[in-house]
């Protein structure tokens, strides 16, 4: 049974062999055949003055005649030819009339050769040994027609000369001969040569073909890949937006000691889902390019601060250094996202070191740089996997996939935006000897620093009281939660889970509501845009709007982000929505 696949698989490949130099041949006939006609108009009018003039005159007609079939017999290849189905058979056609054209040659030559003329005699000597080198030439994809057509011409001559009978044509025959076995030689040297390229030619194009469907079906497993997280993702978010929402009210309900502390390791395992879920926002985002970078002059130290304060109790409940060698440097960068990279490589560090410490390290390069470096002493990255390690999921010593380190997310976020900061990152490890990840930044001007900030503080103490407020989401769940987050706030609260309730609640209680809070992704393939843009038609004024979505596809983060409309991401905390209300009710007065 194999034998007999690779029988098939080698006839397969011998017919692209076949239509590749059948067609490579069939190519070149427009050219041969205009070259074969002047062969054989030219001779007949340099030898008009020396020989016959009715058998110059048939000759030439005769090969001139041939020419036009051979033409007639390319035009029907090229009309037949993606019907082909046995190439060889063109090539045979082809080659018959090779031998024509050699056979009227050397008969030719078997007429007007004489002893007793030079001229002629070195004219057609010439033509004899030069036309065949160009058939071989222009024939080299199809020998058989070289063979038709040099053993003839060349045959023929020797034949004919040979015939004069004296020692030194004779001679000439002989060396005729001998020239025609070299060409034979040469043209099937050459036609092997011109074989392997084409099967070169056929292996390529394969090997492309295979790296387009590799990569076709890569981009569609990245597509469905994107797809799943966004679902998967979006339907995590909305029973964890609840839960934070329910949490939060029991807080406040809580009497014992013991119940504090089971609320406490309830709030743990909240936070370390919506950390991760936020992992996937936060590729998502990126590959969304709503993401956008605000480049500024900044004092590093204030970064720095914020970071060891962040993570040194990380790595003290570990055991481990955590240092900092620091230069006073401006850096020029956006301030925020450069933080984020550095969370993440110092994070990853303080989880995969088990003893020693880790360090970030600033230093001034030439060039007005700043290079980044964090030093750890963990179990190092192996040479071959340091691109790796910047892939999505991947993790290096986590066959089991333990949650606590992560997701496998952090390295590509930050090769995300170290792309988007146009940040370069350099890496140098060895394994067990700890590793070196140094992000390569601009140095600023501390001249161009933005004096003060613009950011507004918003009073704590800020009455909610009968702020009226319409709330829609699909979810019975999240409705419920925040209702009763905002009732105790103070607010007054409508409730709906789609567009056209809203609207209705809206005229039934005559309701004029300062803000609306909206999911994104409501009933019926509607928008929480959508139902900002009704509630504004129907009370004929721009309300404050905030849109809390849990979806990650960067299409719907596109649009979302475009709106304008103020973006919150599932699972949200209570206090971001309350300093969204505060900071409408400051903006009215």
């Amino acid at each position: 049974m194999g034998e007999k696949i690779e029988i098939d698989d080698q006839k397969v490949m011998d017919k692209r062999i076949y239509d590749k130099a059948v067609d490579y041949l069939y190519k070149n006939m427009p050219t041969s055949t205009v070259g074969s006609i002047i062969a054989h108009v030219l001779p007949p009018v340099i030898l008009w003055s020396m020989a016959n003039h009715i058998i110059l005159s048939v000759w030439a007609a005769v090969g001139v005649a041939i020419n036009l079939i051979r033409y007639m017999l390319f035009l029907s290849y090229t009309k037949k030819r993606s019907t082909i189905q046995k190439p060889q058979h063109w090539g045979n056609y082809y080659a018959l009339t090779a031998l024509a054209i050699g056979l009227l040659d050397g008969v030719i030559v078997m007429i007007l050769f004489s002893p007793d003329s030079f001229g002629i005699q070195t004219f057609l000597l010439v033509f004899v040994v030069g036309l065949p080198v160009t058939a071989i030439i222009m024939n080299a994809y199809w020998p058989m027609s070289a063979y038709s057509l040099t053993v003839p011409i060349l045959g023929l001559s020797a034949l004919r000369i040979y015939l004069v009978g004296t020692t030194e044509y004779i001679g000439l025959a002989i060396l005729l001969l001998i020239y025609m076995l070299v060409l034979l030689r040469f043209s099937k040297s050459l036609n092997k040569s011109v074989l392997e390229t084409i099967v070169l030619q056929i292996e390529n194009y394969d090997l492309y073909r295979k790296f387009q469907e590799q990569k076709e079906l890569a981009e569609e497993a990245n597509i469905a890949k994107s797809k799943f997280l966004a679902a998967a993702s979006h339907d995590l978010r909305q029973p964890l937006h609840a839960m934070g929402l329910f949490t939060s009210l029991l807080e406040k309900k809580l009497d014992s000691e013991a119940q504090k502390h089971l609320f406490n390791n309830i709030i743990h395992s909240v936070d370390a889902l919506r950390n991760l879920l936020n992992t996937l926002l936060d590729v998502s985002r990126l590959d969304a390019g709503v993401v956008e970078k605000k480049i500024e002059h900044f004092y590093f130290e204030n970064t720095l601060m914020r970071l060891v304060s962040e993570l040194a109790p990380e790595a003290k409940e570990k055991n481990l250094a955590f240092d900092c060698v620091s230069a006073a440097v401006v850096i020029q960068s956006d301030s925020a996202l450069l933080e984020l990279i550095l969370r993440n490589l110092l994070s990853n560090s303080i989880r995969y070191t088990e003893q020693g410490g880790v360090t970030l390290k600033v230093t001034e390069t030439d060039g007005d740089m700043v290079k980044l470096s964090i030093i750890d002493t963990g179990t190092g990255i192996p040479k071959d996997k340091q691109q790796e390690i910047f892939q999505e999921f991947y993790q290096l010593g986590n066959p089991e996939r333990d949650r606590t380190k992560g997701l496998g997310l952090g390295l590509a976020i930050v090769k995300r935006l170290a792309n988007l900061l146009n940040h370069s990152i350099e890496i140098e490890s060895e394994p067990g000897h700890g590793t070196i990840i140094s992000v390569i930044v601009p140095l600023g001007d501390k001249n161009k620093i933005e004096e003060g900030s613009t950011e507004q503080v918003i009073p704590a103490n800020i009455s909610l009281t009968n702020v009226p407020i319409i709330l829609i989401d699909d979810e019975v769940q999240i409705r419920e939660g925040m209702k009763q987050s905002l009732e105790e706030w103070g607010c007054s609260v409508l409730v709906a889970a789609s567009e056209e309730e809203a609207i209705y609640k809206l005229k039934q209680e005559n309701c004029r509501p300062k803000v609306i809070i909206t999911d994104y992704r409501l009933q019926e393939e509607k928008t929480g845009i959508q139902a900002i843009q009704a509630i504004w038609d129907e009370v004929g004024m721009v309300i404050p709007a905030l849109i809390i979505t849990g979806d990650t596809a960067p299409g719907r983060l596109r649009e979302a982000q475009a709106s304008g409309h103020a973006l919150l991401h599932k699972p949200v905390l209570p206090a971001q929505i309350l300093a969204f209300i505060r900071h409408v009710v400051l903006q009215e007065g």
